[in-house]
C-alpha cells in the first residue's frame, strides 16, 4: 500500500529551521570546497578584487566575487548552456547552496548578476585569477609542463557545436601569431594585417575537426553521475 501525496489545504504558515529535511551531503561539492580553502582560494580572490569595488562603505554591498567564481565552476561541472540555468541550479540545491556558502532563507545571485560583475572586474583581473587557479592546479599536480592553460567555455558559436577551448595569456598568444605573420611575409607591427592573417592562416584548427581529450575526461568527472539535491 502506498500513501496518496496531495497538496494540503493550508500548509504550515512557520518552520524552524532545524524541522527542514536535511539533503545527502554533495561529495563531489564537499571535496571541491575542501580543495579551495586548501590553497586559500577565497581570501586570495577577494583581495585581488578589491580594486573593482568602492570602499565607501555606503550603499548596497556587492555580491562576492568568490561566490560568483564558484556559479562558475558549476556551470562548468554540471554543464550547464547558459547563466540562467547555473543561477537556477545554484538556487535549487541545497548541496550547491553550501558550496556557495547561502543559507536555505538567502536569495541566491540572479543570472543579470553575471554581467554586472563580469564588466566590474575586468580583463586584468580575470587574468590574476586564471593565474593563482593554474598555480593551485600545479601544486596539486594537475598541470604539468611549461606551457599553462586554462579551459574556459568559448564563444557563442563555438558553445553550439558543443566544444571547449584552451586559453593562454592574450599577450603570449599575439607574441606567437605576429611571429607566423612574419614569417609569412607579413608586418608585425601592421595589427590589422595580423588579425586578418591570424583568422584565416592555415592550420589554425575549428571545432569540427579538433576535440582534446584531457577537458572530455574532467567533464566527464564532474558531479552529473553524482545524485542531484
Amino acid at each position: 500500500m502506498f500513501e496518496n501525496k496531495e497538496k494540503a489545504a493550508q500548509p504550515e504558515f512557520w518552520v524552524a529551521a532545524q524541522q527542514l529535511p536535511r539533503s545527502p551531503k554533495s561529495t563531489f561539492y564537499a571535496k571541491l570546497d575542501e580543495t579551495l580553502e586548501s590553497f586559500g582560494f577565497a581570501a586570495k580572490v577577494r583581495q585581488i578584487c578589491t580594486s573593482a569595488y568602492k570602499q565607501t562603505g555606503t550603499g548596497r554591498p556587492g555580491i562576492d566575487p568568490v561566490v560568483y567564481l564558484k556559479m562558475i565552476m558549476v556551470g562548468f561541472f554540471e554543464d550547464l548552456p547558459s547563466e540562467r540555468g547555473i543561477a537556477a541550479r545554484c538556487a535549487d540545491s541545497m548541496s550547491i547552496r553550501a558550496f556557495l556558502n547561502y543559507a536555505l532563507d538567502e536569495k541566491t545571485p540572479d543570472h543579470s548578476s553575471f554581467t554586472v560583475i563580469r564588466q566590474r572586474l575586468g580583463l586584468d583581473i580575470y587574468e590574476r585569477i586564471f593565474t593563482l587557479t593554474l598555480q593551485a592546479l600545479r601544486e596539486h599536480g594537475l598541470l604539468r609542463g611549461k606551457i599553462w592553460g586554462l579551459i574556459l567555455r568559448s564563444s557563442k558559436p563555438m558553445r553550439r557545436c558543443g566544444r571547449w577551448c584552451i586559453a593562454i595569456p592574450r599577450s603570449q598568444y599575439w607574441d606567437y601569431v605576429k611571429r607566423l605573420a612574419e614569417a609569412s611575409g607579413i608586418d608585425p607591427e601592421d595589427a590589422a594585417a595580423v588579425r586578418k592573417f591570424d583568422r584565416h592562416r592555415p592550420g589554425k584548427g575549428s571545432n569540427q575537426e579538433w576535440v582534446n581529450r584531457t577537458i572530455r575526461t574532467l567533464k566527464s568527472a564532474g558531479p552529473k553521475t553524482a545524485q542531484r539535491t
